[in-house]
């Protein structure tokens, strides 16, 4: 196998008869190769590979992944439906690095608490949350109807957003209609709960 490297402008030239192929690859960029048919020059452009494609969205518009510089942490959807879980904030545990979901005082039911690298405040210690661009809560948000969540933890947060950003920013993206054939998807949660007067065996007896 013969191999060329392009000069700074993209020139290249190599020896090769017609009915081979050439494949052109670069470091970040998805491969191409183009069979040769007896053309003298044959010009090339690559498309960017998906991990320079990933977008992350910040509080000024979105930037590629790669460009990224501040403390910004990004969850997929399918990474937050890959898990069984009864909210969006409940979803996000685990996820997350300098995260914490915890619940308030243990009862059920009750909503979740977001901290984002630890308790700064004694007043207030909740993160801003905005979703779709407005301010919002979290636990209103079905976690099925998010297509991302990106967790702002640096200060650049509260150049963006104000004092109120001081505790974080969580972002929530939700899903958008796209061309294309319609798509239906269908999921079921089943829950079992019996009454504490029976025990076990009776709860297994009433069942039938």
């Amino acid at each position: 196998t013969d191999g060329v490297i392009t000069d700074f402008d993209g020139k290249y030239t190599i020896k090769a008869a017609s009915g081979q192929s050439l494949n052109f690859s670069y470091v970040g960029y998805q491969e191409q190769t183009v069979k040769v048919d007896g053309r003298s020059v044959i010009n090339v452009k690559l498309s960017e590979g998906e991990l320079l494609d990933e977008v992350v969205v910040i509080g000024y518009g979105t930037v590629k992944k790669s460009h990224l510089t501040g403390a910004v942490a990004s969850v997929s959807g399918k990474e937050l439906q890959a898990n069984v879980a009864r909210s969006a904030s409940a979803a996000l545990q685990g996820r997350v690095a300098g995260v914490t979901v915890s619940a308030a005082n243990g009862q059920p039911g009750e909503g979740l608490n977001i901290n984002v690298r630890g308790i700064s405040s004694l007043s207030a210690t909740s993160p801003l949350y905005v979703i779709d661009g407005v301010y919002g809560d979290i636990n209103m948000v079905d976690p099925a109807d998010i297509q991302s969540i990106e967790v702002l933890k640096d200060a650049s947060a509260a150049a963006i957003y104000g004092s109120r950003a001081a505790n974080g920013v969580i972002i929530v993206t939700t899903k958008k209609g796209v061309s294309g054939p319609m798509k239906v998807n269908v999921s079921v949660k089943e829950t079992l709960e019996w009454s504490p007067k029976f025990d076990l065996m009776n709860a297994a007896e009433y069942i039938k």
